[in-house]
């Protein structure tokens, strides 16, 4: 079915925001609803298209835009080419992800205009100076009739009335990853597996890409793969890996090492595997804060050797003793399943979208 002849009822998910980041958690709301549901979901991720023909179906559309702005020309044309997309479907319910006047300010002045459809925020971490620079509180107060919070209670928006707090927002459910097939490749000798994450921005890939060649030499009795959507020059095709959604290889890892996005964070989180992170620099997200909570900080390549050597000395500790007592290691070695129990939010997050969406459309009844 052509996306302009979807029914009424479909939901649009505004994901713009590049990086891996916001196109993962739009994309784990999106596959689920759009089981039962039109879903259209905006994105100008530069990793969009590598994953489109996986994910797109009758029922779920990816728009995907180019969106420079180095100019007031560009940015007149990229404001309105967004809120083009935003009028060219019916839809009942509006999400959008992170920014509540949107990436470049567009949305305040379309939320305005919006008032007869459900209008939900996923209320991700914000720096401080851009909630207090944009009047974001009585923004949000006055256009949004939901605010979902994916896993993370300390924001600004937490206490308002129409907020909800959920578990983070995971690309796959625990039982998920006991029956999708495995990567394609294999770890030699069931070494210890150390994942290096190259999954933020594209200018970033090649600093990780040398940070899987420099451990893979330091530790040549541990297995090192870099997870990025390309191959970083800096990194060896045979270290490399290119798999979607990053969680099928990621809990087969005894430790991560990446930067502290909201998805890399809460992944590994779940999955109860080490991270190793980098606070990288992000205009609108407060990375260290987010590290902190789970995982370790690191600023240099030096402290990311030096953690790695922690931590495979740990793991090899631990497996000898279990080994001495005849026990079965409790750790994960190669490609051994682990069966995992935590929770995705994004089935709670569906649930009261559909209870905020069945308000609207009574309180619409009830006026006419």
């Amino acid at each position: 079915m052509p996306a302009s002849l979807m029914p009424a009822n479909a939901w649009f998910i505004y994901s713009l925001g590049s990086g891996w980041g916001h196109l993962n958690r739009a994309l784990a709301l999106a596959r689920v609803v759009a089981v039962h549901r039109p879903v259209h979901l905006l994105t100008n991720s530069p990793y969009a298209e590598r994953i489109a023909s996986r994910v797109q179906n009758n029922h779920l559309t990816l728009h995907r835009l180019s969106l420079p702005t180095q100019s007031p020309t560009s940015l007149s044309n990229a404001k309105r080419a967004i809120q083009l997309k935003l009028e060219a479907f019916d839809y009942d319910c509006l999400i959008v992800d992170t920014f509540p006047r949107g990436l470049i300010g567009e949305l305040a002045d379309v939320l305005p205009h919006k008032q007869e459809i459900c209008r939900v925020l996923v209320h991700r971490d914000l720096t401080p100076k851009y909630v207090s620079s944009k009047d974001l509180a009585s923004f949000v107060r006055e256009h949004y009739d939901g605010i979902l919070v994916p896993g993370e209670p300390d924001v600004p928006f937490i206490n308002f009335p129409q907020a909800t707090l959920t578990a983070p927002w995971l690309s796959r459910n625990a039982t998920d990853l006991v029956t999708v097939p495995l990567p394609r490749w294999h770890i030699p000798n069931r070494q210890p597996l150390i994942v290096v994450c190259a999954t933020g921005q594209p200018n970033e890939l090649d600093f990780f890409g040398q940070i899987t060649h420099q451990l893979s030499v330091e530790f040549p009795d541990a297995a090192f793969k870099c997870l990025s959507a390309t191959c970083p020059t800096t990194c060896s095709p045979a270290l490399w890996l290119s798999h979607w959604p990053g969680m099928d290889v990621l809990q087969f890892a005894q430790g991560v090492v990446g930067g502290g996005g909201y998805n890399l964070v809460h992944e590994c989180a779940a999955l109860g595997v080490p991270l190793i992170a980098f606070a990288l620099p992000r205009r609108y997200d407060q990375q260290a804060r987010r590290i902190q909570q789970y995982g370790r900080l690191v600023t240099s390549v030096e402290e990311v050797i030096a953690a790695v050597h922690g931590l495979l000395r740990a793991k090899s500790a631990k497996r000898a003793k279990g080994e001495k007592k005849g026990c079965k290691a409790a750790d994960k070695v190669g490609l051994d399943r682990v069966r995992f129990s935590y929770v995705n939010g994004v089935t709670a997050a569906i649930a009261q979208i559909e209870a905020l969406v069945d308000s609207k459309n009574c309180s619409k009844q009830q006026a006419q």
